[in-house]
């Protein structure tokens, strides 16, 4: 039973306590800035959350925030903390009213949850969906690494798997494809050009090796997750496990990536309309940045359907390096790595809906000893880039 109070203040405040005062969630906010908060009163730290976002104001198609810090948040996502809150930007279209959003599900470290079964269900499904992904792609690198594969062939051998699974997901939601695509998209930027070693471009077989390291890491990770990811089965269906507004889809699962990685136009200004059910049209600014590191602030816009869409702030990371010797005794001046943001949309969305996002760049500095009798190191620069959620909107 859920308990509804309504506060007012200055700024809106909409607040649910929800199952024995387990978890608080509140939409709150000044109305140019809106945010929705959670609040763990459990006793355990919540680990993973999925709220929904109902931007047809129908319910048709709702929108998926996914929190979680052993899958769509790793390697920099933290548990919210017993007693703890953290606030969140709430997605809108500018000028119009807040969409109904409702905190759905919650898993908390010590294994339980809290929420609609089935949403809780889809947590945990998604974790064990990324392990199986992790542990495909860990052997994909080791044998790219042990047959010394140059860039095209390394980057045909991901793609080749990477199709495989796509043709195996094409009735699956796009928050699924998306989740399956994940380390094959990461692995395929980075293989392409974007790990570094002390800030250069290694060849391929090198860039496996120290990948596959780091994604045996995440596995590792993931797999301390309770329940465990390896041995959990669902004991009711999942929220996504039919998805009847996707029954139309036709486009092969592997174009859903096609529009990765789009170039935002920086300086050109929107037009004042865009024709119905055109592509989503970036407007994102820098708020802040980019920093010593190449971190930069920024705040996500978006022109859909000639509407001004507001996605909040977001945080990029790039990454700083050097000042330190590697194992051959080379000294490597510091230098960072800029992070940026890209929009993407999906191919070929449902009829009168527009499906779209943005990749975050997401770059971590991993330093490994080069052994017992030699103080240098190694350093890799990875890039963990991520996807905010898919945001499905009618065309207007």
């Amino acid at each position: 039973m859920l308990r509804h109070t309504v506060l007012v203040f200055s700024a809106l405040l909409v607040s649910t306590t929800l199952h024995a005062q387990e978890v608080r969630f509140s939409v709150a906010g000044e109305p140019s800035a809106p945010v929705f908060e959670i609040t763990n009163l459990h006793s355990s730290p919540i680990t993973a959350f999925v709220v929904t976002v109902d931007l047809t104001t129908n319910g048709t198609a709702l929108s998926q925030i996914y929190y979680d810090v052993y899958s769509d948040d790793y390697p920099r996502g933290r548990p919210i903390p017993s007693a703890g809150s953290r606030r969140f930007p709430l997605p809108h279209f500018v000028g119009a009213p807040l969409p109904p959003t409702l905190l759905q599900a919650v898993v908390f470290a010590d294994g339980s949850t809290w929420g609609n079964a089935a949403w809780a269900n889809e947590l945990l499904k998604r974790r064990r969906i990324l392990l199986n992904r992790l542990q495909e792609i860990v052997s994909i690198m080791k044998d790219m690494f042990q047959q010394r594969l140059p860039r095209p062939e390394a980057l045909a051998a991901i793609n080749h798997s990477r199709v495989l699974v796509a043709e195996t997901t094409t009735e699956e939601s796009v928050e699924r494809q998306m989740l399956h695509d994940r380390v094959f998209h990461v692995a395929m930027k980075n293989v392409a050009g974007a790990f570094r070693v002390y800030g250069e471009v290694p060849e391929a077989h090198v860039t496996a090796h120290y990948l596959g390291m780091t994604f045996d890491t995440w596995r590792v990770f993931l797999q301390s997750a309770k329940p465990s990811p390896a041995d959990w089965s669902p004991s009711a269906p999942s929220a996504m496990d039919n998805i009847r507004y996707y029954s139309q889809r036709t486009a092969h699962a592997s174009a859903l990536l096609a529009s990765y990685g789009s170039d935002r136009a920086d300086a050109a200004p929107l037009p004042a309309s865009l024709p119905k059910c055109a592509a989503a049209a970036d407007a994102s600014f820098i708020v802040s940045g980019p920093s010593a590191c190449g971190n930069t602030t920024w705040h996500l816009f978006a022109q859909v359907s000639g509407q001004p869409f507001d996605e909040g702030t977001q945080e990029a990371f790039g990454t700083c390096y050097g000042g330190t010797y590697d194992c051959l005794g080379v000294f490597h001046p510091q230098d960072h790595i800029n992070a940026d943001v890209n929009i993407f949309n999906i191919p070929n969305p449902p009829v009168n809906t527009v499906e779209f996002g943005w990749l975050i760049d997401s770059y971590v500095d991993n330093v490994q000893p080069c052994g017992p009798c030699n103080s240098g190191v190694t350093e890799t620069q990875p890039d963990f880039q991520f996807a905010t959620p898919t945001y499905h909107v009618p065309c207007q």
